[in-house]
């Protein structure tokens, strides 16, 4: 019995590895993707809504749509089985991840870093560290996704710790 239960711990912490993995590449293309296109032309019916802070409504609506589905894609067969709590977690630590490293990749694929001019820069404020100006939400999305991370991971430590070898 703890043979079967441990093959499907370890199979769960690799698609949550491999999850993380997966967010972080597509991360990284999606804002080389945004550099090449100019998405307002792309999306132009996004330009009926209004912007928030100067970031326009395609990144309020279809970035987010996007960016869950993605966090969550590997996760898939863990979430049919039941609500997975861990796979939840997982899912929204993976989110927030894809949002940092996209905005972030989005300035450093172009050889430049973010200025207060920058929208990014504007939605909670920033501050400046070092002489790098660091947005105040970058903190907050990568403070929550490692507290969801942890709460998934630790999971697997309390379920595992358990069973013991005999």
């Amino acid at each position: 019995m703890w043979h079967s239960i441990y093959r499907a711990y370890v199979s769960d912490r690799r698609t949550f590895a491999l999850s993380s993995v997966i967010s972080a590449i597509f991360a990284i293309a999606y804002a080389q993707v945004e550099i090449w296109l100019d998405w307002r032309k792309v999306f132009q019916a996004s330009e009926a809504l209004p912007d928030f802070k100067g970031i326009i409504a395609y990144n309020w609506f279809f970035t987010n749509a996007l960016f869950l589905l993605v966090a969550f894609s590997p996760l898939i067969p863990l979430l049919t089985k039941g609500i997975d709590k861990k796979a939840i977690a997982m899912g929204l630590g993976n989110f927030f991840l894809i949002c940092v490293l996209e905005d972030a990749f989005y300035f450093l694929l172009q050889g430049r870093w973010i200025t207060q001019d920058d929208p990014t820069a504007k939605v909670m404020g920033s501050i400046e560290i070092g002489g790098i100006l660091i947005p105040v939400w970058y903190f907050a999305y990568i403070l929550f996704a490692l507290y969801l991370y942890s709460t998934a991971f630790s999971d697997f430590h309390a379920e595992s710790s358990g069973y013991r070898y005999s």
